[in-house]
């Protein structure tokens, strides 16, 4: 039996220091968390598919104003890849592909505001069970 309780965690790939003692705060973090909670739902009603969520700073680090947060299916390789630009502060970017397939260059806006636990379930839902092959 699974455990009820939920923890919001996701994989990251940022390493702590003086510069990002307040990393926990941003924007990207912040969608981690709601995430982490459809990323519950989700499962609760899709038990065969377990999505791991991701986060990347790497663009900015080499002075990109961006992050990505992305949601896989290791085993269907289905990925959402989400895009947060500094110069768009009210929306971000989204798109549906796979993890072994590099992503295009087209992001379908979202607003931010719609990034909610329920928004991201059903862009989970999208993504990983009614994408196409």
């Amino acid at each position: 039996m699974k455990n009820s309780r939920h923890k919001s965690e996701y994989s990251t790939n940022d390493t702590m220091d003086t510069r990002h003692t307040t990393m926990k705060n941003t924007l990207i973090y912040q969608l981690g968390d709601i995430a982490g909670l459809a990323q519950a739902q989700f499962q609760a009603t899709y038990q065969h598919i377990d999505p791991v969520i991701g986060i990347n700073t790497q663009l900015r680090k080499s002075g990109y104003a961006v992050d990505i947060m992305t949601i896989d299916c290791h085993v269907s390789k289905k990925r959402m890849t989400l895009l947060l630009e500094d110069a768009k502060p009210e929306t971000a970017g989204y798109q549906f592909g796979r993890s072994d397939q590099d992503p295009s260059a087209h992001f379908e806006p979202i607003k931010i505001s719609e990034l909610t636990q329920q928004g991201f379930f059903d862009l989970m839902v999208k993504a990983l069970v009614c994408a196409a092959e």
